[in-house]
């Protein structure tokens, strides 16, 4: 399979194959049916901000590994949807196991800097987010991965793609132009946050908060993407709710390096 490089992320398209496999079983996540061992038609995505989600969650030293604090960390891209149904969850497709030596020293470098677990085991939560969504990607079900080499070359290119994602939309840099910052002090009008990012993460991008003493933080932000990876406004309506209280103020929280 050839090497999906990170920064080629329009390329990534060339790796989505058309086949329609038989749904093997069925079940309901937060309102969208779930489906394993079929075609999806986009993909969700969602980036978290750590300075929010460590507000509410033990974060460590250890499971952010070398996140700097100046962009957004990668929870997941999710392959999603039927063309007869675009309100379906794709998972768990295929028994491909996660094997985290098979990542090259170059990919390790950056997913230690923008997917990491910070406030669990980074390989630990990598390899939630390879069997239950990596093996989705690319709808690659008759190829033949029984040697390290050809399992070896599917991660990789999966980890860069979504290295691509993250790296291409990224809400700090946009918000720093309007002269917002994360911050403990000052807020921000929710409506405000997303229309900046409208433009270049499409109509349906929303946020994510919760509430910590009275204070309202905004801690991700969910979008979708075509399988050309340019944004869309996510076929799914149940994918572009917002549980942000989007009449009260917004905070995006300071960012500080637990000290362990």
């Amino acid at each position: 399979m050839k090497a999906l490089t990170i920064v080629a992320l329009a390329t990534a398209a060339l790796f989505i194959a058309g086949s329609t496999l038989l749904i093997a079983s069925r079940s309901s996540r937060n309102g969208i049916v779930q489906f394993q061992n079929t075609d999806y038609v986009f993909y969700q995505v969602e980036i978290e901000w750590p300075g929010s989600v460590c507000k509410f969650n033990k974060c460590n030293k250890r499971d952010l590994e070398n996140f700097n604090g100046k962009h957004f960390n990668l929870h997941g891209v999710w392959p999603t949807g039927l063309p007869s149904n675009a309100c379906t969850y794709v998972n768990n497709c295929q028994d491909l196991p996660f094997d985290n030596s098979l990542i090259s020293p170059e990919v390790m470098v950056e997913l230690n800097q923008y997917w990491t677990g910070v406030y669990n085991p980074s390989e630990t939560f990598r390899q939630h987010e390879w069997e239950k969504h990596g093996v989705c990607w690319n709808d690659s079900f008759n190829s033949d991965y029984s040697t390290d080499e050809t399992l070896k070359s599917y991660m990789n290119d999966y980890f860069s793609m979504a290295l691509g994602v993250i790296k291409k939309y990224e809400p700090l840099n946009l918000w720093a132009q309007e002269g917002i910052y994360p911050s403990d002090q000052d807020s921000y009008d929710y409506d405000t946050l997303i229309n900046i990012l409208e433009p270049q993460f499409g109509s349906g991008v929303i946020g994510k908060c919760q509430i910590v003493n009275g204070i309202q933080y905004l801690h991700s932000i969910d979008f979708c993407l075509g399988q050309n990876y340019q944004p869309i406004d996510c076929p799914c309506a149940k994918a572009k709710k917002t549980n942000c209280k989007t009449a009260n103020p917004v905070y995006l929280g300071e960012f500080v390096m637990p000290s362990i």
